[in-house]
């Protein structure tokens, strides 16, 4: 590697200046843009070296986040620079499937004296000169409770004498001029800049959801929920102080914004056994009587002349923009059931709505920003398709990037990311083991809100007939889903080092094992099968989640489903190790059951989307937990497995999985309500629910009995969700 202090390079017809990032060609200066002039440099002064794809998005890209794909680009940008034909590599070589090596040879020239270069004219002035220089920072990575610093105007001072005609005079001055209206006018204007941030957690009870942030910045709403039901929960930014700003309901309460004046909330309740509490509603943000509206949930502009809302249709989803008294309709896009929209957003000029978007593509799953004008212009794609997930994405106010809530493949945590338009670059705002979503910032970008999730979750054994539960030393945080062998042993996944992988241990907590590797993807959602011998799991391994069986000791990995329009969610395979009984999405609604026969036929068990569900031992009975259409109460429903006639069904608003006990005589069953978690058994014959135990302080996540029906496990833990306020530097 050539001496990294060294100035000058000279390569044929070009001369790199590595103190003033100058490239010259011909004595004469190229046009090379910064992020190419350090590529460029880093290949120079690796001269004859082969560097690898990571190697080179290290050394120019320095730790931010981009696709492979912008390298070569760049690569490509670099060539056309360098005036190399597409079928010459005079300077660049590629080595196919290591990187990329400068063949071209080097001359390393020691530091000259700088020269000065006058034409002849008739006229000198001397000009004493203060030279106002605007730098870039490095971006700096931090760890949790801090903000990674991103680029950064900076000014320096400093005087210098030079000998300059007229018109280079004349020049400087009108440069000047350009960059001080330019400095002064942007100084006026907010932008979110990394350099500086403050960060601050709003809450700390642990019980905060779903933050949004007022458009004045005064105030934050949040979803909260305690023994007595749901709420939305007001707090002042200033002063911290909160009040409950909606009345507590027993149901689901989503889809809030407060209008562009700061002066109301907007909300939605679902799924309220009182049908008169179910709707869309208004609020007084400073006290009053919920308003019943008559508009479908919605997202008000800015400037208060529109609203987009969603409108449900056979084949997909269509994205609306009406008036505010729902005139003027206009269908700004159409996204059948390929898409999912994971967040819905106004530009800040209320020229164009934002969504960020989820893809089906054969084999895989993309996720993607695209801009909807709302008249005239066709959609502009803004960040470009990509295997990591993109949740939440909003404007910066002067719309030269986007906040972007982020999950890498393979991750459990979502991180937020800051996205430039101008150069598709990625860099990372929050770099922790938490878990962020939900961005929302006020009109002028001052204050950004995001809320925050950690969690913590253990594995818990009892005996069937005393229920004295006791924790095993297994596991971590975010286990999902626990199950039996039949030897007695537990599997279940669990996420370490912010992947998930599925593990087997003694029931005593000893001979821990993971069976995964960690590249399957999230929501693996692992089943022993029906014998107890096998692990039926959901992997992405192939692109799209489908169902993969594997041994106990992590061989014989085979897949069992093979879709390119259907997605699982979660799996049973019976015990003939070939048929299996699905959850699935891809085909009409989400959540539906399906049954794969041993040849490999595909039978619809259920037409509505189910929550919970579970094959009885003798695998002829098939109990689900779905909402009635009429009551949108929870009911529990019991049928046989060949044949879709309703035997039983029960009233249950039945909170996570639902399990067949042993005997096949009843079904055990969550319900959770603030922090209290309680387990029932309902008769298939019928009668009440019975419980079986109760919980405070923490929340059941998941449970199964072991084979013998002597003994039940659980994972049981907390979730903590509060909410963050990040007030950018100026």
């Amino acid at each position: 590697m050539k001496d990294g202090t060294t100035r000058f390079f000279e390569f044929g017809e070009f001369r790199l200046d590595a103190r003033k990032r100058l490239l010259l060609k011909n004595g004469e200066n190229a046009q090379i843009s910064p992020r190419i002039f350090d590529l460029l440099l880093v290949l120079v002064q690796n001269e004859g070296e082969i560097l690898s794809h990571d190697d080179l998005l290290d050394k120019v890209w320095d730790g931010a986040f981009v696709e492979q794909s912008n390298l070569k680009k760049s690569i490509s940008a670099l060539r056309h620079i360098l005036g190399e034909h597409p079928d010459q590599r005079l300077y660049v070589q590629t080595v196919p499937r290591r990187g990329y090596s400068f063949v071209a040879p080097v001359r390393a020239v020691g530091d000259e004296p700088e020269a000065v270069y006058l034409r002849e004219t008739h006229t000198e002035i001397i000009v004493e000169e203060i030279e106002e220089s605007y730098e870039i920072e490095a971006a700096k990575t931090v760890t949790l409770g801090e903000i990674s610093t991103a680029p950064q105007l900076r000014r320096s001072t400093a005087f210098r004498r030079k000998t300059l005609v007229i018109g280079a005079a004349v020049a400087l001055v009108l440069v000047l001029s350009g960059i001080a209206v330019w400095f002064f006018r942007d100084r006026g204007r907010a932008k979110f800049s990394f350099d500086g941030v403050k960060i601050s957690r709003l809450t700390s009870f642990g019980n905060a959801d779903g933050a949004l942030i007022s458009p004045d910045g005064k105030y934050i709403i949040f979803a909260s929920s305690d023994e007595n039901g749901a709420s939305l929960m007001l707090q002042q930014v200033l002063t911290g102080q909160s009040a409950r700003l909606t009345p507590p309901v027993k149901a689901s309460i989503y889809f809030y914004n407060f209008t562009p004046d700061s002066q109301y909330v907007e909300y939605s309740i679902d799924n309220s056994p009182d049908a008169s509490q179910n709707g869309y509603f208004r609020i007084a943000l400073l006290g009053g009587s919920p308003e019943r509206l008559s508009s479908s949930p919605r997202v008000i502009a800015p400037d208060n002349t529109h609203a987009v809302f969603n409108r449900a249709k056979e084949e997909g989803v269509q994205v609306i923009v009406a008036n505010l008294d729902g005139s003027d309709e206009r269908v700004i896009a159409t996204l059948n059931s390929e898409y999912r929209i994971w967040s819905t957003k106004w530009s800040p000029d209320s020229t164009g709505v934002l969504l960020a978007l989820r893809k089906l593509v054969p084999g895989n799953i993309v996720h993607y920003v695209v801009e909807y004008p709302i008249k005239g212009s066709p959609e502009r794609i803004v960040v470009p398709e990509m295997e990591k997930q993109i949740t939440s994405a909003i404007w910066l106010p002067d719309k030269s990037g986007l906040l972007l809530c982020l999950r890498e493949v393979n991750s459990e945590a979502r991180q937020i990311w800051q996205y430039t338009l101008s150069n598709g670059q990625f860099q990372r705002v929050t770099n922790d083991n938490s878990s962020y979503s939900f961005l929302s910032s006020s009109d002028d970008g001052k204050s950004v809100v995001t809320s925050v999730h950690d969690g913590f979750s253990k594995i818990w054994i009892a005996d069937a007939d005393k229920m004295d539960f006791h924790s095993i030393k297994a596991g971590a945080n975010g286990i999902d889903r626990v199950g039996w062998t039949a030897d007695g042993r537990i599997i279940f996944s669990a996420v370490v080092n912010k992947v998930e992988s599925i593990f087997v241990v003694d029931a005593g907590g000893s001979n821990q094992r993971q069976i995964t590797k960690g590249d399957d993807g999230l929501w693996l959602a692992p089943s022993v099968s029906s014998d107890g011998r096998s692990i039926l799991y959901a992997s992405t391994r192939t692109g799209r989640k489908q169902l993969w069986r594997v041994d106990m000791d992590g061989q014989n990995l085979a897949y069992l489903t093979n879709f390119n329009d259907l997605q699982t969610i979660r799996g049973k395979l019976l015990s003939d190790n070939q048929s299996v009984i699905f959850q699935g999405y891809g085909r009409g609604p989400s959540g539906l059951l399906y049954f794969q026969h041993a040849d490999g036929s595909l039978t619809n068990l259920t037409d509505k989307d189910v929550d919970y569900w579970d094959i009885s031992p003798d695998e002829k009975m098939l109990a689900y937990v779905a909402r009635d259409p009429d009551s949108r109460r929870g009911k529990l429903f019991i049928r046989r497995l060949d044949d879709s006639k309703i035997l039983q069904s029960f009233d249950a608003e039945i909170s996570r999985e639902t399990h067949w006990t042993r005997d096949g005589k009843t079904v055990t069953y969550v319900v959770n309500a603030g922090d209290q978690s309680e387990i029932y058994n309902q008769s298939v014959s019928g009668g009440q629910p019975k419980l079986l135990a109760r919980f405070s302080g923490e929340r059941i996540y998941w449970f199964d009995w072991s084979m013998d029906g002597k003994k039940l496990a659980i994972a049981k833990g907390k979730d903590i969700n509060d909410i963050v306020l990040m007030s950018p530097g100026q």
